[in-house]
């Protein structure tokens, strides 16, 4: 969530007046203080004050029984489009107010310091609505088409056969009304992109921002080009970064800036890429007056790994056998009666966020077995291989190690009932490291009556395959038919003994008996 430092500003003064003189009357110093804190600006910068104590305050404004304060309460409930749009007006009315220069600075400050965290937080919470179901008609991968070499000067790309983005959206994915276009190739050695702006209200502060990473769980590049072609560039914690980035300003009519730039593919993502790879991406236009536009919905700047794209970087040139990479994607295998195999991108997952298993650790045995995700290792329960938020997101992978045989156990809490049953097992895990690509697993449930277990099915398994970034396997059990009801456990055994899989996400989805 947003928090800023201003937002009890008025309480804290009053409560440390009243602490000094409790007699004081506590409404008539709010009224001095807007007076003589904000000058001009005093009316609307009070009455959007008073607004947002009356949204905060009134008990009308929540859902039945609130609880804690969450981002959906927070702007679905109370910050509300008709809300936020009259706050709007009194912070637009308050600016222009404003005359002397400690009212503009004190207008500015109360603007930076809490307006815009409110601007923030609720875009956040508008993009994440709009991943949970997004549009399947808008483009999120680009193949990136290979040229001719181009010896890294970005003014001798050929761009004709460029992969290009013309539909931009602002942060939440409505159309924007910027006239942009994006077009990018690639020749095995540098990145190309010509970055072109025709829209009608520019600013000499506006910049194109390029975000990249080569897995979701690892450190983002960001490159931010200016418009007189100088370039800042960081990678994870680390500012000003040294990216290797050329750019080049293309002559264009008036009204229009062209920028073209390169980017060395052996730093593009801080771990460098190749030709014939993936690696996830998003591109911007961030605008001084922030009508921000962007290719993928997203809090322009702080984008999160979750919201990024797919950029393809295309092997064969123009004219060649070239296939796109879907194309490349083994097909749907089928396993055994009802269950199947297949290998997707980010974009095509389908994590479950409200299975049997959402949220709950897994436990391991035997007692010498242990877990490694997210960076550090532990036997301790654990609940990385069931906390997706979005059917996409978070991709965080465990490796479970320390024996032939490793059960991982979840406990449900409570027994399935009768008129439940277990309907489909999906299990996904990444493919980024030929070494751990396979996998050897079976299931099993316990029954709530008799504690024993009872499998589900024999192992399932699969050797290594070449390692394919950004990619993910989905194993898919289907038992539907098989009316599986009155368990209050779940079990998944990995039977690979060594190099054990990377899996990233477990799912046990119940559904009602027909």
């Amino acid at each position: 969530g947003q928090r800023s430092a201003l937002m009890d500003q008025l309480e804290m003064l009053i409560a440390a007046k009243m602490a000094d003189d409790p007699t004081m009357d506590g409404n008539a110093y709010i009224d001095e203080f807007f007076t003589r804190y904000y000058g001009r600006a005093a009316r609307p910068m009070e009455q959007m004050y008073e607004m947002i104590e009356n949204i905060y305050g009134d008990p009308d404004n929540y859902p039945p029984n609130p609880g804690h304060q969450t981002e959906e309460m927070a702007w679905k409930y109370l910050g509300t489009p008709e809300r936020m749009e009259a706050l709007g007006r009194l912070m637009t009315q308050a600016k222009a107010e404003a005359r002397e220069s400690l009212e503009v600075r004190r207008v500015a400050l109360f603007e930076k310091g809490l307006w815009q965290y409110m601007l923030k937080g609720r875009t956040g919470y508008l993009v994440r609505q709009w991943w949970k179901q997004p549009d399947p008609q808008l483009q999120r991968s680009l193949a990136i088409p290979r040229i001719e070499p181009a010896e890294g000067d970005p003014s001798q790309a050929d761009f004709t056969e460029a992969a290009t983005i013309k539909a931009w959206l602002t942060e939440t994915g409505e159309p924007s009304e910027r006239k942009l276009e994006a077009r990018l190739v690639h020749d095995g050695k540098y990145l190309y992109a010509r970055l072109q702006d025709a829209s009608p209200r520019t600013s000499p502060d506006d910049t194109w921002d390029l975000v990249c990473t080569f897995r979701p769980d690892l450190p983002a590049c960001r490159y931010r080009f200016w418009p007189d072609g100088h370039v800042t560039a960081s990678y994870g914690s680390t500012a000003n970064w040294k990216s290797g980035a050329v750019t080049k300003i293309e002559s264009a009519p008036e009204g229009v800036s062209v920028l073209r730039v390169a980017l060395p593919l052996r730093t593009l993502t801080g771990r460098g890429v190749e030709a014939g790879w993936q690696f996830r991406a998003t591109l911007s236009r961030i605008a001084a007056d922030g009508r921000h536009a962007v290719w993928l919905p997203a809090v322009a700047g702080s984008e999160l790994p979750e919201w990024l794209g797919t950029f393809s970087l295309l092997s064969p040139l123009p004219g060649d056998a070239a296939t796109t990479p879907s194309q490349n994607l083994p097909p749907e295998q089928t396993l055994a009666p009802g269950v199947n195999m297949r290998v997707l991108d980010p974009h095509d997952l389908t994590m479950a966020t409200d299975d049997l298993l959402q949220g709950k650790p897994f436990t391991t045995s035997p007692q010498e077995t242990s877990w490694y995700g997210g960076g550090r290792g532990s036997r301790e329960p654990c609940p990385i291989l069931s906390d997706a938020a979005t059917p996409r997101a978070p991709l965080s992978d465990a490796i479970i190690q320390g024996a032939q045989e490793i059960a991982l156990d979840w406990e449900l809490g409570e027994t399935l009932p009768a008129e439940q049953v277990l309907q489909t097992i999906r299990l996904t895990w990444s493919r980024a490291d030929m070494a751990r690509s396979g996998f050897r697993v079976k299931f099993a449930v316990r029954d709530a009556r008799t504690q024993a277990w009872s499998d589900l099915t024999e192992f399932l398994q699969r050797p290594n395959s070449a390692t394919q970034y950004n990619t993910y396997g989905v194993l898919e059990v289907d038992l539907s038919d098989r009316k599986i009801t009155g368990f209050d456990a779940f079990r998944m055994i990995d039977g690979r003994g060594k190099y054990n899989t990377r899996f990233v996400e477990v799912d046990a989805i119940a559904g009602p008996r027909d």
